[in-house]
């Protein structure tokens, strides 16, 4: 086991790493914001030829993603809104356990910067990706709000608020709950449960996105009650509790019109944390034990191997992905479970071995079946990710005292 002196560490340095490069960098998206890429996305449904050029298009970019990105010169170098909200979480979280001085100032200039990030597509406090983005139906426009996003954010606000008392970052969170319930269609099952889009432009019905919306709800209402808040997340809570699949995992989306059933791992680590959010914050309403136990059963069962690489889907291993390893690490550290929190261990050292770059302090995209990695490093993606995972195995090890 990695002791807590090393694992600071590495925080420090994964942070300086950061800092260096201003908190920017390219990303996973860049070959789909090329214009060649959006010219073939316009032709996928066309008959005959749409397939030939969209399919070959992507399998480029699943294995040879750099390249692709140098051949079409689209290497960007951005700030990313997601990437900002897990580093104040990540500096938030480490400056309880640290007694360096610092980081919560750190954090709360980083909190400016995330403010002035914020969508102008929205009278609410919003957040969207800094690039167009497509999506099945056509491309969505640079800073769409996305539940995805604009969660994050209002999470990383509410920590702020939690260890400051400072009312404007709950003002901030209070109005993330708003553009939810005026802005996001919310599909109604029979039962009259919701289920959130995942953008203010579509209609998707995916359980991360809308659970990332639940939590926020139900967190926030536990500071500035609100009826409509506290009933709205509980509905979108119990529908993703009703999908859940026998052995206990999650389809990614419920569309009975378009049903993807893939189940991978980042993925049902998002819904899991949620949970553990929801049980956190409104745990006098809190009725999903058994969801989120089962959750966990079918999660430690099937996303591992012996060696704790964290396996991409419940099918197969591969490619083994840096935000695998992260959410891993912060789903099953804030589970509170001590067992959990040793497999976290073992998944942050497969990480440290194989996905991490200790010269640059920095962290490898994805390891492929044929052994290749990509040693590309995202904010986005893995590094920030990776930083508040960390910072949480630092701080919420049951079996430390939790300082530094």
């Amino acid at each position: 086991m990695i002791d807590i002196k090393q694992k600071s560490q590495i925080f420090e340095k994964g942070l300086h790493f950061l800092e260096k490069e201003n908190f920017r960098s390219h990303d996973v998206s860049d070959p789909y914001t090329s214009r060649f890429f959006k010219q073939i996305n316009g032709l996928k449904k066309v008959a005959l030829i749409g397939k030939y050029l969209y399919y070959p298009f992507n399998l480029m970019v699943m294995h040879q993603r750099p390249l692709l990105s140098k051949i079409l010169g689209v290497k960007s170098h951005r700030q990313y809104p997601q990437a900002h909200a897990q580093i104040i979480r990540a500096l938030v979280s480490f400056s309880k356990s640290s007694s360096k001085l610092g980081y919560l100032e750190q954090a709360i200039s980083l909190g400016e910067e995330l403010i002035a990030m914020r969508s102008e597509q929205s009278k609410h406090y919003a957040w969207g990706q800094p690039f167009d983005w497509p999506s099945a139906a056509h491309i969505m426009k640079a800073n769409t709000p996305r539940a995805t996003v604009s969660s994050q954010c209002a999470m990383a606000f509410l920590d702020l608020y939690e260890i400051s008392k400072e009312e404007r970052y709950l003002d901030i969170a209070s109005s993330v709950c708003q553009l939810f319930v005026e802005e996001f269609h919310q599909h109604l099952d029979e039962d009259g449960d919701i289920c959130f889009s995942y953008t203010t432009q579509d209609q998707y019905i995916i359980h991360n996105a809308s659970m990332f919306a639940a939590a926020v709800l139900l967190r926030t209402n536990s500071h500035r009650k609100n009826a409509q808040w506290q009933d709205l997340g509980l509905k979108a809570a119990q529908f993703t509790a009703k999908h859940q699949l026998k052995q206990g995992e999650w389809y990614y989306n419920a569309d009975p019109k378009n049903l993807n059933t893939r189940v991978d791992n980042y993925h049902t680590g998002f819904v899991l944390e949620s949970y553990l959010d929801i049980r956190d914050y409104a745990n006098d309403f809190f009725k999903f034990e058994n969801v989120l136990n089962k959750g966990f059963e079918y999660y430690l069962k099937h996303f591992f191997t012996d060696n704790a690489a964290p396996r991409m889907s419940d099918h197969k291993t591969y490619p083994i992905d840096i935000q695998s390893a992260a959410q891993s690490i912060i789903s099953l550290c804030r589970s509170k479970n001590k067992d959990h929190h040793r497999l976290a261990e073992r998944v942050f050292a497969f990480s440290l071995n194989h996905l991490y770059n200790e010269k640059d302090s920095r962290y490898y995209y994805r390891i492929y079946k044929n052994g290749k990695t990509d040693k590309s490093s995202y904010i986005r993606w893995g590094d920030a990710w990776m930083l508040r995972a960390i910072a949480i195995m630092i701080s919420e090890n049951p079996e430390s005292n939790n300082r530094i």
